[in-house]
C-alpha cells in the first residue's frame, strides 16, 4: 500500500543557514506550495535562479528532474536553492500525488509537453503534470527548444489539447531560432499574476 503523501514543511526563516536564504521580494506566493518540474536541455541551468525566486515571492517549492535535466543539473544544487532534496524517481512516498498550488514545468521540452497531451507517464515529471491535471489543479508551461521542434506538426494540437484543460503556456518569442526560458523574475512575477487572476475569477 502506497504512503499517504506528505505535506510539505515551511522552514521558519531564522532556520534558515545565510548561504540558503533569500531576500523578500513580495508576499505574492505567500503560503503557496510550488512544485517545479525541470526537464531536460540547457535550460535546466535556470533551474536554480526560478527556485529562489519563486522563495524571493513567499512560495515553498519542491523540485522535480527528468532524467535528461540530471544531464544539465545536479540535485545538489537544485537542493541548495530549494531547501529540500528534489524527486528524480517515483518512489514509495509518492511525492508526485502532493498537492500543490501549481506546478511550473521549466523548461518544457517537446517530448515533456507531448507526453503530457497523451497521459503518458514514464518518468516522475510526467507522473507530477499528470496528477496536477486529473486533479484539476494549475499547470504552467515554459517552452524551450529549437525552433524547427517547435513547429514540429503535431505541437500545435497537442498545445491546444493542454490548454483546454487549463496548462498556461509562458508568452515567449523566438530568439536565435531558439525559444528560451526566460529570466527567473519575469517568468515568477507572470505565473504569480496568473493564479491571482484565476483566484479572482474563483478557478
Amino acid at each position: 500500500m502506497a504512503k499517504k503523501p506528505k505535506k510539505l514543511k515551511k522552514i521558519p526563516v531564522s532556520s534558515i543557514p545565510k548561504d540558503l536564504g533569500v531576500t523578500r521580494r513580495s508576499s505574492m506566493l505567500q503560503g503557496k506550495k510550488i512544485a517545479l518540474a525541470i526537464g531536460g536541455g540547457i535550460g535546466a541551468t535556470e533551474a536554480v535562479k526560478i527556485a529562489r525566486e519563486i522563495r524571493r515571492q513567499g512560495a515553498v517549492v519542491k523540485a522535480f528532474l527528468s532524467p535528461q535535466a540530471l544531464r544539465f543539473i545536479t540535485p545538489l544544487s537544485v537542493e541548495w536553492a530549494t531547501l529540500a532534496k528534489p524527486v528524480i524517481e517515483a518512489g514509495p512516498q509518492v511525492e508526485y500525488l502532493e498537492e500543490f498550488d501549481s506546478v511550473l514545468v521549466a523548461p518544457t521540452t517537446l517530448h515533456i509537453l507531448s507526453k503530457s497531451a497523451l497521459g503518458l507517464t514514464d518518468t516522475v515529471v510526467d507522473l507530477l503534470i499528470a496528477n496536477q491535471l486529473g486533479s484539476q489543479r494549475k499547470v504552467f508551461m515554459v517552452p524551450a527548444m529549437n525552433i524547427q521542434l517547435w513547429d514540429h506538426p503535431l505541437r500545435e494540437s497537442y498545445q491546444k489539447s493542454l490548454e483546454s484543460w487549463g496548462v498556461a503556456f509562458f508568452p515567449f518569442k523566438e530568439e536565435e531560432n531558439r525559444l528560451k526560458v526566460p529570466d527567473a523574475r519575469s517568468l515568477v512575477e507572470w505565473m504569480s499574476r496568473e493564479l491571482s487572476r484565476d483566484k479572482q475569477k474563483g478557478i
